[in-house]
């Protein structure tokens, strides 16, 4: 049994309609809510074992198979280095936040800390894809007191003047976790930076 038949066993048409309305009628859903999911993909891993052609599961008509796929990479403590270039094919594919933000913070976030990750950052912070800038935004927002701050400063800098709202949203999360272990740079970010009064009001949050 596939991943996708066995989650579709659980559907909810009500739940659906909702989940629907939430994302702005983008993507279609089986209606199952995050726990359940979390839980029904576990117990297809005990079953079935894990599945692990993530960009096929990626491609399925329901959000919750890409929610799935994130679930899956989350079950991994130890990721392959060619998972970046796995990553940056979903980040490009039915983005939205509710799946970047996953990728960014835990997906790539845990990849950073496993494989050197500059080429990978270098490349997607000058993309054109702003998804893919954010993902460079915020792939450190766990980090705490080891983020490299220099780094999130120069990615912050480079996109000061994006009118984009999920990058404004971005920077102003970064800056705003940061302020929680390094209130002083995140104050010298929030000083030097032309930040949008988005970015600036989500950043001086903690501060």
């Amino acid at each position: 049994m596939t991943l996708y038949d066995f989650l579709a066993q659980h559907s909810n048409a009500e739940n659906a309609h909702w989940m629907r309305k939430y994302l702005r009628d983008q993507y279609d859903f089986f209606g199952i809510k995050t726990p359940q999911r979390k839980a029904l993909v576990k117990q297809y891993c005990k079953q079935f074992g894990a599945p692990c052609d993530y960009w096929q599961l990626w491609q399925q008509d329901k959000r919750e198979m890409q929610y799935a796929v994130i679930d899956l990479l989350d079950r991994q403590k130890q990721l392959p280095e060619t998972m970046f270039a796995e990553v940056e094919r979903l980040v490009l594919h039915k983005s939205w936040w509710d799946t970047i933000d996953p990728l960014a913070v835990r997906t790539v976030g845990k990849l950073a800390q496993q494989h050197d990750a500059r080429e990978w950052i270098a490349k997607w912070r000058t993309s054109e894809d702003f998804w893919l800038r954010r993902v460079c935004l915020l792939f450190q927002l766990k980090y705490k007191q080891h983020t490299d701050v220099a780094l999130l400063h120069s990615l912050i800098a480079e996109n000061q003047s994006s009118d984009e709202f999920f990058i404004q949203k971005a920077i102003g999360w970064a800056i705003r976790e940061l302020s929680k272990t390094n209130p002083t740079a995140a104050k010298e970010i929030l000083h030097s930076c032309e930040l949008s009064p988005l970015s600036v009001r989500e950043g001086k949050k903690y501060l």
